[in-house]
């Protein structure tokens, strides 16, 4: 019998997947606008009934409401009693956008009625007079925009042709718009498309020479669509644009007569009953519950094999032994198999996320009197779905920032020599196992003096902040008198702190930034600002892509285990303190280790987790050398012995483990006797901060 719980489940994964459609229709309909394309209208009115109705039956009056309004709103569009706007697209699309928020948020409390939703439906008609006196300007600029749209999709083609046919790539690049335009309209009906071309001196009679390739070409069932020629050196070449007459084609022949490519070949249509692939809705708590039993089954899996290793061993059973080990490669192969498909499952494109930020931005815009223009960069990048939803609020939180403290108003930018017009930058970028997405402005900036001033005021209730943080200005300086920028930094991210007097609608204080570190932490990630007074600021956002099996190194340290990522490891060395291959010294208070060139901090797991510096063993010791973030931030970690090397997963901490510092997730390993530990994992990119170097 299926429970409240799973209706609400179901609800309110059916609403997400249809208001994320919904955006993708508004965003087509701005492109064609002031044109009115029924077919999106007609969908968007579908979707508008489909939701009112599902929010009723839930329960959810008021969202019900609004969709209810909304599809009466569109309605009258599609029956031409109320014209479409930008401003109408815009406004209904910021609704769309608090519906999400509004629904968010009922998700994750699970509440049974939506009492507390307050959503204002105003969707005016500009009226008859507005509209007559915009037509000239609307269509004047309908011809600009249908010129940009046209450019812009002749070079978006171009690159798909180049991805398709990268040995012609300077030979795409070299034809000309019109010929680019004749091209896509033969994929456009469904071609094949095919490019050939012959070289001629210029000093033979090309004429003759080009009539009989053409000639050859059409005897080979091919039609001549277009020629263009271009100039090399003493040479001209003859392109021909060509398309088969038949379906089945023999190429080779044609490269008898001329330098052939296939440029784009024809899609093959399949009826929707053969072949049709299945859609199954499953829940994300349901994919992470499959990611942990495979992290259970990679635990089993290693205790089997040290189980096997010491029966072998022990019996001298050598026989089967290789046949043990390539039963238990078979099992860790077919465990990745499996995994891999996990995360597919798991996987979304980014810029599912990212095209709501952007929508984000220019509402935020508007409500604060701002004038904003967005440059994004994000290609096909996927993320994990359930790191995505946890870093939405985060991200909308610093890009809602950006947009109301960030950029300044436009007469104030004038003042100050600026384009009225601000800018925001929104990328994001794959580095290693690494999602970074970074929102960046030029506005203000900044103000590393008004921050220090506002957190010394707001500092004097919380004294054992003060003795632990700071207490004066210059706690804040160098001894020369600079700003350390990033220790003023921090302070942006203590909780409750703003340097905000009162709240504004668009958002908030700015307090919030606590919670946004506290998110992106717990995600094992990292939030990272960068600023410049008056030029202005820049968070960078570093994520896991996804939740997956890592090998890592276990090993012991005053007989207790720790484990780190393999991929952290640049070297290891066994380190003898007669040895002269490698050397140790002090400065300023820090034993550093001289290798490659370069002078190594050492750091062991007592200075890590415990902020206690301890001498060195006296006897031989090893070596790992760690890679931080950023550059110089290697450091040496002092280990007793290296345990073990195999495939773990990485899970979160419980509530007890999240107070060690150092320690980024857990493994689980099984002991010799038996029984489940719990293996801390040193977070290497937080090593730097947590010594001071």
């Amino acid at each position: 019998m299926v429970g409240q719980e799973d209706l609400l489940r179901i609800y309110f994964n059916e609403a997400e997947e249809i208001l994320d459609s919904l955006f993708e229709d508004f965003d087509n309909l701005k492109e064609i606008l002031p044109e009115l394309d029924l077919e999106i209208i007609n969908n968007i009115i579908r979707k508008f009934h489909t939701l009112k109705g599902n929010s009723y039956s839930i329960g959810y009056m008021k969202i019900g409401d609004v969709f209810h309004k909304l599809e009466d709103a569109f309605v009258k569009i599609r029956d031409g009693k109320t014209s479409i706007s930008e401003k109408l697209v815009f406004d209904t699309t910021s609704i769309l956008m608090k519906i999400k928020e509004n629904i968010e948020s009922l998700s994750s409390s699970k509440e049974m009625r939506d009492d507390n939703v307050d959503i204002d439906v105003q969707i005016t008609d500009e009226g008859e007079s507005a509209r007559e006196e915009k037509k000239a300007i609307d269509v004047r600029r309908s011809e600009i925009d249908e010129t940009k749209q046209s450019i812009a999709q002749i070079e978006k083609f171009k690159e798909e042709i180049i991805s398709k046919s990268p040995d012609i790539k300077e030979i795409i690049e070299s034809i000309e718009q019109q010929e680019l335009i004749k091209i896509k309209k033969l994929t456009d009906e469904g071609k094949t498309v095919l490019l050939s071309f012959v070289k001629f001196s210029m000093d033979e009679d090309f004429d003759i020479g080009t009539r009989e390739v053409m000639e050859n070409i059409k005897k080979q069932g091919f039609e001549v669509v277009s020629i263009f020629t271009r100039v090399d050196g003493d040479n001209i070449i003859f392109n021909f644009i060509i398309v088969p007459n038949k379906e089945n084609f023999d190429i080779s022949q044609l490269q008898r007569i001329a330098k052939t490519y296939v440029i784009w070949r024809e899609k093959k249509t399949v009826a929707k009953t053969q072949g049709q692939k299945l859609t199954l809705r499953v829940g994300i708590d349901d994919v992470e519950r499959i990611m942990n039993i495979i992290g259970d089954m990679v635990t089993a899996k290693n205790a089997l094999q040290s189980s096997l290793n010491r029966v072998i061993e022990t019996t001298k059973i050598f026989e089967s032994d290789q046949r043990i080990r390539d039963s238990l490669d078979e099992i860790t192969r077919r465990m990745r198999e499996l995994q891999d498909i996990i995360l597919e499952v798991r996987m979304i494109p980014i810029s599912e996320i990212l095209k709501g930020i952007v929508r984000d931005i220019q509402t935020t815009a508007v409500q604060t009197g701002k004038i904003v223009e967005i440059e994004q960069k994000w290609g096909n990048i996927e993320i994990d779905a359930e790191i995505a939803r946890k870093i939405r609020n985060s991200l909308l939180h610093i890009a809602r920032n950006a947009v109301a403290h960030g950029i300044e108003d436009p007469d104030e930018r004038i003042r100050k020599g600026k384009n009225p017009k601000g800018r925001i930058n929104l990328t994001a970028e794959k580095k290693g196992g690494y999602t970074i997405i970074q929102i960046s402005d030029d506005g203000k900036g900044i103000d590393p003096e008004k921050v220090v001033s506002k957190y010394l005021e707001w500092v004097k209730n919380f004294p054992e902040l003060m003795k632990k943080f700071g207490a004066k200005e210059e706690d804040f300086k160098t001894p020369d008198g600079k700003w350390i920028k990033e220790k003023v930094y921090e302070i942006l991210f203590l909780p409750g702190f703003s340097t905000k007097e009162t709240a504004d609608k668009s958002a908030g204080r700015g307090a919030g930034l606590d919670e946004v570190k506290k998110e992106i932490e717990s995600l094992k990630g990292k939030v990272e600002i960068t600023s410049e007074k008056g030029e202005g600021t820049s968070f960078t956002v570093k994520i896991p892509t996804a939740k997956i099996i890592v090998e890592v190194v276990i090993f012991l340290w005053k007989g207790k285990k720790y484990a780190v990522p393999l991929s952290s490891i640049i070297r290891s060395e066994v380190f003898y303190p007669e040895s002269e291959a490698i050397v140790t010294k002090k400065i300023q208070g820090r034993r550093v280790v001289s290798a490659s060139g370069r002078e190594i901090p050492l750091v062991t797991i007592d200075e890590i987790i415990g902020n206690e510096k301890t001498e060195l063993p006296d006897d031989k010791f090893l070596l790992l050398i760690l890679e931080g973030e950023g550059k110089n931030t290697e450091v040496g970690l002092i280990v007793e012995e290296i345990f073990d090397i195999k495939d773990s997963v990485m899970k979160n901490f419980d509530e007890d483990m999240i107070k060690i510092r150092g320690i980024s997730a857990i493994i689980e390993e099984i002991g010799a006797d038996g029984r489940k530990e719990i293996v801390p994992v040193i977070d290497v990119l937080k090593i730097p901060t947590l010594i001071n170097i």
